[in-house]
């Protein structure tokens, strides 16, 4: 049977011939490993193409779901890591082999007549594979490829006449993006490999024509290719493979048996997403494009055509004219010396760019920045949010926004670059010993601030926790860094810094040279030009510092460092050479030097005289209580014990006791405006607040040293020198308060909104005793008080006809007090009121349908429509049920006022009702305004503050007022819980808090 199907088959195609001719070809001399490289490619072409169709099924070009697409074949995808890291590694195998195969050719002469044409088809074959390599090393859609793709696109530049409009074509426009990646793309996908199989066919159709080029050995028999060379060929591609595979594993052979192989360990290389808004100073080609990259250091300028297109273009010319040159036996030679000295060059500067890498501290420095952020990437994608109920959610994954949008908004990453943006020029962040954090690295170039990196190896001192409070030493944030934090990030290597970014620079004379005194020594511009080091900011270990009389004022200064430029050292009197580091921790090297805060903390230097054998005198208390204001996370588990509470109430009277008068405001202790308000220093909030506006009342005003104000105007964000958002990741990193896996409960980055509307709080909100952390025990009415002081009175006041109560610094919503009130009613309803400071006059609604109802309808009252006005109120206010008005609403009731006025409310007046826009009860729609139902009581309230766009509210008409009920997306806490804003409700109502809630208010 089965040769009755051959036999059928043979008929009609002639399959067997075919196969005959392919596989007993003669080959002189017999079978030879030197032959195998042809083959090894085709196979290495062959799995590339199974591989790239398996990947081709999972990707997605596009410029906001390649980077999403790759890390699911990567991470998530069965198989994926292995599929993608064979592809990897079998592209670069086959550059190998392909060198080996051009090698073998010139050698055995086998480019030489008649086989001229199948040469120049294999260097057109050479090309296409390097094309491929190019291509594809964008497609990930990772910084790596991203800007190494972007540097070698940039040469397109250079090619005479039609540079620009090459790379124009290139990219599918003037810049990097969407079309770019989605032509690399289709040439790597579709063109190229369509190309490839093109031309392969006829390389091996115009080889099978000539036969092998044998090396001719006497004595040797002849041998077919079947099975002799068949055999040497697929053990060299057996070979092949299990390098790519070892490579794939990264050569863990022993995790793979174990079943234990860590994530670095599977297949290629996966890098942080493509952000065209970070520089990536690691950017590279791939190894075997790295001989080119080398050779254009060595042009510069109108030069680099000659390393990008002149030496390669020759070298191409000399390759095709091989056949030519090798007619002779002299130019046979020239080629074989040529091809081994162009691979040996190639080979060459491929080590001296790696060598020259290896010992270029910047390059290093990016290189591990850049695995950290792949890292952080991971770790962020895997990321758990705290849920509502106290468990932590599933992996959140990539939100639509994409991958870079978790780096982009994550304090980890960006803080430490903003930071050396904006800050750095004054600031410091660097342990008080002098040294640079592993996580910090900073260069000057031409005196502005850059980064060069912020790698955090180890946890920020505000990340780490406090020593047991048992302890016979004082507890220190330094000295009790968790094995947790820095386990997570051990495989990354510690970065030395090159140098630090605050620099004293020497006066200069008018011709360019430093300054040198008599004696010969350089001399240096004086004048304050730095602030307080930031690091730990908030911490006890900080606080402790800035009240020891020494430290506070402490200045030093670090030997200068020569420029990294030959020429520009080799010169002692050139600027450059003579920028010396400034290390001063707190007021040093500032304005402040001299002022109040350091001859208080100079002058009172017994009373501030730390025993170290105490762990509770006063300083202690003093300190545990400044920094508790911060509520660092580090500090909370500390905090919270019995012993420590006592410790941070007994500074918090200290305090006002000794900080209050005359200087700072703390709680309800003090005035503002004297010096920085000390309530809920060091918090998000109150940061949020100084880095905005330092010039506010609550902070420097006109004591301010030369910070800027970042962000004042807030309801001008065009006019910010820094984003709200970019300055809360700043505030977030430097309080260490960022994404953590090893957290129980981790913390998730504040939202712009969010931000907005603290940093609205911390500059125009009063704040009062019940804002201080650690302050005796508040009754229920100084917390409801605390919770309107700190949420409510950006916008509302709460006081009385006399002005006693929470006023707002900038009142643009009604005044509250005695809200629902027969009082409050009669003013809102009195045409000279209604669009006044206490109700609509601050808000949009100031000229509504509300303010126009009034005044057309409720002014000049006859005396029977002021008596139904009056009906009208006692029924509305009646709605409330308010403890304050019980007696009069059952009067009312029992004569039948609150009956009359119900009736009042669904009656046109002159040209419309209160229910044409309100409900009340059966009567009038929901969504024009709010429903009057049950208008002001308990439950009113609740909703209102809760959602005041809940359908029987504002819906679309709020204005400006925060959902204070209603969590964010991504599970994110609501700003008040249920409890805060019933008791804020029942304060608003006039209710004795004391007293539980009773059911009529309800």
């Amino acid at each position: 049977m089965i040769g009755f199907l051959t036999e059928w088959v043979e008929q009609r195609t002639g399959v067997k011939k075919l196969l005959h001719e392919a596989l007993y070809e003669n080959i002189p001399s017999g079978a030879r490993w030197r032959y195998i490289t042809g083959s090894m490619l085709v196979f290495a072409f062959s799995v590339q193409a199974i591989t790239g169709i398996f990947l081709w099924m999972a990707y997605s070009p596009s410029s906001q779901t390649a980077y999403e697409s790759v890390y699911y074949i990567q991470h998530e995808m069965t198989g994926g890591w292995l599929v993608r890291g064979i592809h990897h590694f079998m592209a670069q195998a086959m550059v190998v082999v392909l060198a080996l195969h051009l090698l073998q050719v010139i050698v055995d002469g086998a480019y030489r007549a008649p086989r001229e044409v199948n040469y120049w088809l294999g260097l057109v074959l050479m090309q296409l594979v390097m094309g491929l390599g190019l291509t594809g090393y964008l497609l990930p859609w990772d910084q790596k490829g991203y800007w190494a793709t972007n540097v070698a696109t940039n040469l397109m530049t250079l090619v005479p006449f039609a540079g620009k409009e090459i790379q124009q074509i290139a990219l599918g426009g003037s810049e990097y993006g969407h079309h770019t990646l989605t032509r690399f793309f289709a040439m790597h996908t579709g063109v190229l490999p369509a190309a490839l199989i093109g031309f392969l066919g006829l390389h091996i159709a115009v080889f099978r024509k000539h036969g092998i080029t044998a090396k001719i050995t006497p004595g040797r028999p002849d041998q077919y290719f079947w099975p002799h060379q068949v055999l040497m060929d697929a053990i060299g591609c057996l070979a092949l493979l299990g390098i790519v595979l070892l490579c794939v594993i990264h050569f863990d052979v022993q995790g793979l048996i174990a079943g234990d192989l860590p994530r670095e360990h599977r297949g290629a290389e996966l890098g942080a997403p493509a952000d065209p808004g970070e520089q990536f100073a690691a950017a590279r080609p791939e190894w075997y494009y790295l001989f080119l990259f080398q050779l254009l250091k060595y042009f510069h300028g109108t030069q680099e055509i000659i390393g990008a297109i002149y030496i390669p273009g020759a070298v191409m010319t000399i390759l095709a004219l091989a056949p030519i040159i090798g007619r002779s036996s002299l130019g046979h030679r020239f080629n074989i010396v040529f091809i081994l000295l162009l691979l040996v060059g190639a080979g060459g500067l491929t080590i001296v760019a790696l060598r020259e890498d290896a010992a270029n501290p910047d390059f290093q420095i990016a290189k591990k920045l850049a695995h950290r952020d792949a890292e952080r990437t991971y770790e962020l994608i895997n990321r758990r949010e705290v849920l509502p109920d106290g468990k932590l959610s599933e992996a959140r994954l990539i939100p639509k926004e994409g991958a870079v949008y978790l780096l982009r908004n994550d304090p980890l990453t960006r803080g430490p670059r903003l930071f050396a943006q904006h800050c750095a020029s004054c600031h410091d962040y660097r342990k008080p010993d002098g040294t640079v954090p592993a996580a910090t690295a900073f260069t000057p170039p031409n005196d502005a601030a850059t980064l060069v990196s912020l790698l955090a190896d180890e946890p920020a001192p505000t990340q780490e926790k406090p020593a047991d409070e048992k302890s016979s030493s004082k507890p220190s944030a330094s000295e009790a860094a968790p094995d947790d934090h820095a386990h997570a990030h051990n495989d990354h290597a510690e970065l030395e810094p090159t140098s630090f970014n605050l620099l004293q620079s020497p006066q200069v004379t008018p011709d360019g040279k430093v300054v040198r005194d008599a004696e010969g020594k350089v001399v240096y511009a004086q004048g304050a030009f730095g602030g307080p080091n930031l690091y730990g900011f908030g911490s006890r270990d900080w606080v402790r510092g800035i009240l020891d009389p020494q430290k506070i004022t402490a200045i030093s200064y670090g030997e200068p460092k020569p420029a990294k430029d030959p020429k520009v050292a080799a010169d002692s009197d050139n600027p450059e050479n003579h920028k010396r580091p400034v290390y001063a921790d707190y007021f040093g090297n500032t304005n402040h030097v001299e002022g109040r805060m350091v001859k208080w903390v100079q002058s009172h230097a017994k009373e501030l005289a730390d025993d170290p054998a105490k762990t509770d005198d006063d300083l202690d208390a003093i300190v545990a209580a400044l920094s508790a204001q911060a509520g660092l996370r580090a500090q909370q588990e500390l905090e919270t014990s019995d012993a420590q509470q006592q410790l941070i109430g007994r500074g918090v009277t200290l305090i006002e006791k000794h900080c209050t008068n005359e200087c700072h405001r703390f709680g309800d202790s003090g005035q503002l405006g004297l010096a920085p308000d000390l309530t809920g220093w060091g918090s998000y909030e109150w940061m949020m607040g100084l880095i905005s506006d330092p010039t506010d009342e609550r902070f420097y005003r006109r004591e301010n040293d030369r910070m800027p104000s970042f962000a004042k105007d807030l309801e001008h964000p065009a006019t910010h020198n820094v984003s709200l958002r970019e300055l809360s990741l700043i505030v977030d990193w430097i309080r260490g308060d960022y994404y953590q896996a090893s957290d129980e409960k981790p913390v998730l980055p504040h939202s712009e909104d969010r931000a907005r509307e603290l940093t609205l709080l911390a500059r125009a909100t009063p704040v009062s005793s019940a804002s201080v952390i650690g302050a005796q025990p508040r009754t229920l009415t100084q917390k409801a008080e605390q919770i309107f002081a700190t949420n409510c009175a950006s916008c509302h006041s709460h006081t009385d006809a006399t002005g006693v109560g929470i006023a707002a610094k900038k009142p643009s919503a009604p005044n509250l007090y005695g809200i629902a009130s027969r009082r409050w009613l009669a003013g809102i309803l009195d045409p000279k009121q209604v669009d006044g400071p206490k109700y609509f006059g601050n808000t949009m609604h100031f000229e509504d349908d509300m303010v126009g109802f009034v005044k057309d309808n409720l002014s000049n009252l006859d005396d029977a429509k002021k008596k139904d006005l009056e009906a009208l109120i006692a029924a509305l206010s009646a709605e409330a049920k308010l403890p304050a008005q019980a007696e009069a609403d059952a009067a009312a009731a029992s004569d039948g006022t609150i009956e009359k006025g119900k009736t009042v409310l669904t009656t046109s007046w002159a040209s419309s009702s209160c229910v044409d826009c309100h409900k009340f009860g059966d009567d009038g729609d929901l969504g024009s305004a709010p429903d009057l139902t049950g208008y002001g009581s308990l439950e009113w309230l609740e909703q209102m503050i809760a959602n005041p766009e809940h359908e029987r509210l504002y819906v679309d008409n709020n204005d400006r007022m925060p959902k204070f009920g209603v969590g964010g997306p991504g599970a994110k806490q609501s700003i008040l819980a249920d409890e805060e804003i019933t008791l804020l409700a029942r304060w608003l109502r006039g209710e004795k808090l004391d007293e539980p809630a009773t059911a009529a208010s309800k």
